[in-house]
Parts: structure tokens; C-alpha cells; sequence
């Protein structure tokens, strides 16, 4: 197989997983009991004009969290409208950007075979494959 050959089969491949995850973010709801709350905070601080403080509910204020994931979200919301998919979408835009760091550091280090098969195992593994998609304030295991 000629490189170009491996570049496109590794590129359709990738791209195949990503759609994949956009097609689940369109047609799932909000799961979980998180997932839904982090969407409200974040639809309240789009919709107030109140970028500081996170709002659990008119008058109670949420600092459980770091506010950035909210920021994301809230200005997703702003530019796409409210739904789902908006609030969503800087999850999928987070794991994007660590794959693509992932294959610079893999490539710098090792080769660029190494890197597209770095990224291809990082978005193929259950737990980025999952919080891609959804509203959470941090993807680590034990979150």
C-alpha cells in the first residue's frame, strides 16, 4: 500500500469515527443527572449575559465547578442556538484539539505512523468515545 493510499484509508477512518459521534450528540438527549444541570447552568449564564458567576437556578449560585466548561458551552449556545447538539459541541471541539495534540507530540517523538495510530486508539477507547459528546465539567475516570 503507497502512502497516499494509507493517508486516505487512515483519514476516511477517522473520519468515519468522528461522524459517528456527531450523529450520536444530534439524536441523543441529555443523559445522566449531570449532564442536564451542567446544560441549565450553562443556557442561564447565555441567556442572563452573566459570564462570572454560574447560576444553579435564578438566585442560587453553583460554584461546584471551574466555570470554563460552562463559558464553552454558554457561548456554543449563543452561536448555535439552544439545543443538545450546541451544548455539546465544545466537548467534541475538547477532544478534537487533544487528538490533534496527541498526533503532534507522537509524530515529534516517534513517527507519524505511531501518531495516527495514537489517535486512532485514543478515539476509538470507550471513555473519550463518550465524553466527547456530552455535557461534563472534566473527563477524567473518575469523574
Amino acid at each position: 500500500m503507497t502512502t497516499p493510499e494509507r493517508i486516505a484509508g487512515w483519514s476516511t477512518m477517522l473520519a468515519a469515527i468522528i461522524v459517528a459521534r456527531l450523529i450520536l450528540m444530534l439524536f441523543f438527549p441529555l443523559l445522566d443527572t449531570s449532564e442536564p444541570r451542567y446544560a441549565d447552568i450553562a443556557r442561564m449564564m447565555a441567556q442572563s449575559g452573566d459570564w462570572i458567576t454560574p447560576w444553579f437556578e435564578p438566585g442560587v449560585p453553583f460554584w461546584g465547578k471551574p466555570p470554563f466548561a460552562f463559558w464553552m458551552s454558554a457561548l456554543s449556545l449563543r452561536l448555535l442556538g439552544d439545543s443538545d447538539f450546541a451544548v455539546r459541541l465544545p466537548a467534541m471541539a475538547a477532544s478534537l484539539a487533544t487528538a490533534r495534540l496527541l498526533f503532534v507530540f507522537a509524530k515529534h517523538r516517534f513517527s507519524t505512523r505511531v501518531a495516527q495510530a495514537a489517535v486512532l486508539i485514543y478515539l476509538t477507547c470507550a471513555l473519550p468515545y463518550l465524553t466527547a459528546g456530552a455535557v461534563l465539567t472534566r473527563c477524567a475516570p473518575d469523574a
